[in-house]
């Protein structure tokens, strides 16, 4: 089953332009079949669908907790503080997409896996600005176009769904190791403290070394299996078409531990209604109304921090001392969709669309009886589109299509935090207000249907004020060039088309600190910086297409060079005052890549079917300039992470201070802190880019008669490396084997020793490359006879698994979900792992009716 097709290029609005040239291919837009891969696999929510089906599309997991979300993002750093999504909208209005939703942990929930998967026919994905100039800000980190399914006319017709699944965590955890001298009058000596170090100092002289695991030997994950099921039904008159659906998701809690003493991590209810009419010939409405409701069990990651830096000794740990409970979540949520399309005249057609988003969040987490912490977040997305379109004006032989509109964004409300303690209590208010007002046009010319010109040009106003956004208007345009160079014909070869772009987005707004600073003296404190220049990337796209076998084999190309003028953190100039930090704009990060697809239909026949999809990419991003200093990444409470601003690299690679040599000069076979030397510390070197530079997913299908489809898909990441944050860590507190074992090569203690004392964790950058067996399923059309023995007009049957294996090089849980980073507050976007759990291993069961 190929599920990724290739769309139009058609870069207005969604429901804006209307269909009025021949079709031309493009590898920008591509369109995701979330129906079919809902019925032949076995996905769970839209983050699930997006992962591995778009060449350079970078789904993240945040962990294998239920609640933790995912990141979403194109290859290629194109801002430092505005690191954020794709816009995503939602059958033609803008909706809240935002990640990490909670003010009381990180990774934290995704707002996108609010839209129940049941309820979404396709998903069109576009990349870069040569694609999404006109869907303004926000947009050139590029564009994902949900479209919802759509009632029937006709007799009621209902479908129903039931679906329970089994989760593991995989056991790949590090065993803490100790060293134990039995005779030591030191009680921490004798239970697992006698290290290497410790016993070259002359404290303790080794016994044994013992080792614990408990995230393995004490496994704390749960074993209850997840349910959801769903329903719906579709029907209406000649001039009307109705559909309603509901649907429920259970996530059961995730840890079995004495302080977790809830059954459900995740429980979310959706009710969602939509209708299509059609009251006269030239005039359709549309309207839908959705309603979310959730309560959630914040992630929890004190348990697995508490067994990678616990003792080595079993009878030293209990779960029960694992006692800060989760945060609780609940959302409601209420989405209103109207559009209109009228052609008064055969020359002239009309569209409209008014859509609300609007969110109730509320947030609690009792960390003792007197200290709790409390958060709550209310707002939302307006849209307000308007647009007229001239379509197929011909003039000797070229038709012409004029397309001019407006378009009015509101993003407002407020969200809060209060930490309420003795004798200190806080509490903190950042409200949202802000409307852009866009005016947009597009022409289309197009010369004997196989050569189209498209042109764009988007203007944004903006007014009023969001704290810690630095959000302005802007003009943005973009040109597209589209040939059928051949003409589909018989054949080996049959058509070739070829596509050139350049167009302007605007990225989404920079997220600052905004406070200031004054100490007496007043008037010595930092000059104020100059104006910040609004974020925007520029880009150059050519791509190729090719297809094949009477159009069974499509394969296709593409090329990209894009510029992004990007805004950058400074720390204070003068210490006695000024603003804290100071911005300065001036970076400029450069993008280059490929991307390829190969496509076909193998095999064919009544009896047999296979298809087979590879797509591959490739991205080198480098800081092209940079104003001011070098500097390395860090956050409070985070620290560096030795990620550092370097002009000719990776934006935001990592650096650190190299060991340049060991000796055993004793012959003890320990390696002693005054044993190894480093360089320099000014001489950081380059240890890799956190960020994958080259991937590649292979999925194929096969049919076994008519009833039995078969699908499997791969995904692989290479050329990015991990700073393994918790392997250091646990060095640090000389629970890892390098600080314990006697047989651990010298190197490694070497490298174990160098972190231990502070002065580089140059050992602890890693090799993140990664093969995922992604997803397996099996699908099983039950025969008529059978499902007609429960009343169903047909049935099916799917069994599956997703994040099955992993094949990688990194020692530590999950190269993916350890990748995730966390994006505070007016810094740029931190990579490392904390001792993240691992992308969880689902076995999913899944029946269909439809009556």
């Amino acid at each position: 089953m190929n599920v990724l097709v290739l769309a139009v290029f058609t870069p207005a609005l969604a429901l804006q332009t209307p269909d009025t040239t021949q079709r031309h291919p493009s590898l920008e837009r591509y369109t995701i079949d979330v129906a079919t891969l809902a019925r032949d696999g076995v996905p769970r929510t839209l983050t699930d669908v997006l992962a591995s089906q778009v060449p350079g599309l970078l789904v993240t997991p945040g962990s294998g907790l239920n609640g933790s979300g995912a990141r979403i993002r194109f290859a290629g750093v194109q801002s430092l503080l505005a690191d954020a999504p794709p816009l995503v909208f939602l059958d033609g209005m803008r909706i809240d997409a935002r990640e990490d939703d909670s003010q009381l942990v990180r990774p934290g929930p995704s707002r996108l896996d609010d839209i129940p998967l049941e309820d979404v026919e396709t998903i069109e994905v576009l990349r870069g600005p040569g694609n999404t100039a006109i869907y303004g800000q926000g947009a050139a980190g590029g564009v994902i176009l949900i479209h919802s399914k759509e009632g029937l006319s006709g007799r009621v017709r209902a479908a129903g769904f039931v679906q329970g699944a089994m989760q593991s965590i995989p056991s790949r955890w590090p065993a803490n190791y100790g060293g134990v001298d039995l005779d030591n009058p030191d009680q921490d000596l004798r239970t697992g403290g006698c290290d290497l170090q410790a016993q070259a100092l002359g404290r303790c002289v080794q016994d044994f070394v013992q080792r614990f695991n408990p995230l393995v030997q004490r496994n704390p994950f749960s074993a209850i299996p997840y349910r959801q099921l769903g329903l719906s039904a579709t029907g209406g008159p000649t001039w009307a078409a109705f559909r309603l659906s509901s649907t429920f998701d259970g996530e059961p809690a995730t840890y079995h531990i004495p302080s977790v003493t809830w059954s459900d991590d995740v429980r979310q209810w959706n009710l969602r209604a939509s209708g299509a009419f059609h009251p006269w010939h030239n005039v359709d409405l549309g309207l839908s109304i959705a309603r979310t409701a959730s309560g959630v069990h914040l992630p929890m990651y004190a348990p697995i921090s508490a067994a990678l830096l616990g003792p080595s000794d079993s009878t030293a740990f209990s779960w029960n001392q694992v006692g800060i409970p989760a945060g609780t979540q609940t959302v409601g949520r209420t989405m209103v969709n109207l559009q209109g399309r009228a052609r008064p005249t055969s020359w002239l057609i009309l569209q409209a669309t008014l859509g609300f988003d609007e969110l109730l969040q509320r947030e609690e987490q009792i960390i003792s009886p007197l200290v709790s912490s409390t958060g709550r977040r209310q707002g939302g997305e307006h849209t307000l589109r308007l647009s007229a379109t001239v379509p197929n004006v011909t003039l000797r032989g070229v038709r012409f299509t004029s397309t001019l509109g407006v378009e009015r964004i509101k993003d407002h409300g407020d969200q809060s935090r209060s930490i309420v303690q003795p004798n200190l209590s806080s509490f903190a208010e950042n409200p949202v207000e802000l409307r852009w007002i866009g005016l947009y046009g597009m022409e289309q010319i197009a010369f004997r249907d196989r050569l189209v010109l498209t042109g764009t040009l988007r203007h944004d106003w903006v007014h009023g004020h969001a704290f810690g956004e630095f959000a302005t208007g802007g003009t943005h345009p973009s040109i597209a060039f589209d040939w059928i160079a051949r003409p589909e014909r018989n054949g080996v070869l049959g058509q070739i088309a070829v596509r050139a772009a350049y167009g302007s987005s605007a990225a989404a707004p920079a997220r600052l600190i905004e406070t200031f600073t004054i100490v007496p003296p007043i008037g010595q404190g930092s000059a104020p910086p100059p104006p910040l220049k609004a974020e925007q990337t520029r880009a150059f796209e050519a791509s190729v297409e090719a297809t094949g076998l009477a159009a069974r084999v499509r394969a296709q190309l593409s090329v990209y060079d894009s510029r992004s003028q990007a805004i950058e953190p400074l720390p204070p100039s003068i210490p006695s005052g000024g603003p804290n930090p100071l911005y300065l704009s001036g970076a400029v990060i450069g993008n280059r890549g490929v991307v390829a697809s190969v496509m076909g239909t193998l095999i064919d026949r009544s009896d047999l079917g296979w298809d087979l999809r590879l797509s591959l990419w490739g991205n080198r991003n480098r800081l092209l300039e940079w104003p001011g200093p070098p500097i390395f990444f860090s956050a409070s409470g985070l620290g560096s992470t030795g990620q550092l601003t370097a002009v000719g690299y990776p934006t935001g690679g990592y650096w650190a201070r190299p060991v340049t040599g060991f000796s055993d000069a004793n012959g003890d076979g320990i390696i002693a802190f005054n044993e190894v030397t480093f360089s320099a510390a000014s001489q950081s070197q380059w240890m890799g880019t956190p960020y994958p530079t080259q991937g590649a997913a292979l999925s194929t299908s096969w049919r076994l008669g008519r009833r039995v489809r078969l699908s499997t898909l791969f995904d692989y990441r290479a050329g990015q490396t991990l700073y393994n944050r918790i392997a250091e860590f646990r060095c640090e507190r000389s629970v890892c084997r390098e600080r314990n074992d006697p047989a651990t090569p010298l190197a490694a203690q070497a490298t174990a020793i160098a972190a231990a004392y502070g002065v580089t964790p140059y050992g602890y950058y890693e090799d993140a490359d990664y093969l995922k067996l992604r997803e397996l399923a099996l699908a099983f059309d039950v025969p008529d006879r059978v499902a007609a023995a429960v009343g169903a007009h047909n049935a099916t049957i799917v069994f599956g698994g997703r994040n099955l294996a992993t094949w990688t090089k990194y020692s530590g849980a999950d190269p993916e979900a350890g990748s995730y980073g966390t994006s505070p507050i007016g810094v740029p976007t931190i990579i490392a792992d904390f001792g993240t759990v691992p992308t969880a291993r689902v076995w999913t069961l899944r029946v269909s009716l439809s009556y």
